[in-house]
């Protein structure tokens, strides 16, 4: 593993299983979808963590239409909730891919405690170094994952790689927009440090879906999702700062607060062939 990687995969063993304070019956580790649609299958907007996560899920399974039969990749798993999810969709296979070890036993034993060892595969690997086989599947998603990815770009190459021509990568994802002054640029590499993730990745809505384009992927939408996500996490994180050192931890960062986060979801596929 690359550097970067190996510096993720510190930070998430660190937290283990409680990567933030549970409000559910499992553990997350993403800023949560808090809208009430369709897509997140709540006639009310979540007010726990859990749900909002499950529904940030949900979302992104939506937009990558999973249907029965087909073969999953999930970049940066985590704990394997939204794996699982895709799963109970009807997906033959989901590969889920952490740098993790501690997210990866986790997310293995959920597997088998719901009867889905079998069809859920659970790897320790890169999503920019997937070991997979060219055209092996239907569909990729990550879920707020992409932005520790050394780089992004690698990781788009690999998505268009491993899908089947017609197939669809998904992403939902911190967007670091690049910093307007040097007081943000001293936040933005303090924040880099701290939660893990290369500066090579701190660019706007804009040029990720150039980015995605440049890897041979046909953008279908790239949209700011961020009022449905970072302002009610922020209250979430106010509210159990003393539950959890963690969380402490994170907000004694000013920056963590204070920069100017978008936060993206982004459906592109890969062209069918001609």
């Amino acid at each position: 593993m690359s550097a970067v990687a190996t510096s993720v995969a510190r930070h998430y063993d660190a937290r283990g299983a409680r990567a933030l304070p549970s409000d559910g019956p499992a553990p997350v580790v993403n800023m949560g979808y808090w809208r009430a649609t369709r897509a997140a299958r709540a006639a009310r907007a979540p007010t726990r963590l859990h749900d909002a996560s499950l529904a940030l899920f949900d979302l992104v399974l939506d937009e990558a239409a999973i249907t029965p039969g087909d073969r999953v990749v999930d970049a940066g798993c985590g704990f394997g909730l939204a794996s699982l999810r895709a799963i109970e969709r009807g997906a033959a296979s989901v590969i889920g891919l952490n740098v993790s070890r501690a997210q990866l036993a986790h997310a293995r034993a959920l597997a088998e405690n719901a009867g889905h060892g079998s069809r859920a595969q659970f790897v320790c690997a890169s999503a920019t170094q997937m070991p997979l086989e060219p055209e092996s599947a239907h569909a990729v998603v990550s879920i707020e994952a992409a932005f520790h990815f050394d780089d992004r770009d690698a990781f788009f190459d690999e998505a268009r790689r491993v899908l089947a021509p017609g197939g669809r990568l998904v992403i939902a994802d911190l967007v670091l927009t690049p910093p307007a002054n040097v007081v943000e640029a001293g936040m933005l590499s303090h924040l880099s440090r701290a939660l893990a993730f290369p500066l090579a990745n701190a660019y706007d809505l804009a040029a990720y879906q150039t980015r995605v384009r440049r890897a041979g992927l046909v953008v279908e939408s790239c949209r700011s999702i961020a009022h449905d996500v970072l302002p009610a996490f922020r209250r979430w994180m106010a509210r159990n700062a003393l539950r959890h050192r963690a969380i402490r931890d994170d907000l004694a960062l000013a920056p963590y607060l204070l920069y100017p986060w978008d936060y993206a979801l982004v459906v592109a596929r890969r062209p069918e062939v001609a």
